[in-house]
């Protein structure tokens, strides 16, 4: 995976996977990307939600395009702690995202640990890019 971390700075030279302007990015504590399938850029990012109890959020960006009822169908199938709380489809990219504020997940350490949600992130991109296949291989057989 050709992965690196983003500072502020350099999100700039990489408007086309990243939308600073538009949630999560902009809200982002740390942004990260993997461009390792140039056909499919995911840009991670972190957020910690402090209106509401300091609970991090996490978030895929997935650059590439898929219909409406692919798209619908994303949170039944994506895997994701507490399930997929968050997405959103703009032009070429959508963003689904997770939330670590659901109930008992305050004494779970591992939901404060950034090494462990980074690595979720990244699950919940792989298991994002397999169920875009899947969809898109049931839709050919029909």
């Amino acid at each position: 995976m050709n992965r690196y971390k983003l500072h502020k700075e350099q999100i700039d030279g990489l408007s086309k996977y990243i939308e600073r302007d538009d949630y999560p990015e902009n809200k982002a504590k740390e942004i990260w990307i993997d461009d390792s399938d140039p056909n499919c850029v995911l840009a991670f990012s972190l957020c910690r939600n402090v209106d509401l109890g300091g609970f991090y959020c996490g978030y895929v960006r997935v650059h590439t395009v898929i219909n409406k009822r692919h798209f619908d169908k994303l949170d039944e199938e994506i895997e994701a702690h507490g399930g997929i709380t968050f997405r959103h489809r703009d032009g070429d990219s959508f963003v689904v995202g997770f939330d670590c504020g659901h109930w008992g997940d305050k004494d779970d350490k591992r939901l404060k640990d950034l090494k462990w949600l980074k690595q979720h992130c990244e699950d919940m991109g792989k298991s994002t890019l397999q169920v875009i296949s899947l969809l898109k291989e049931k839709s050919k057989k029909r």
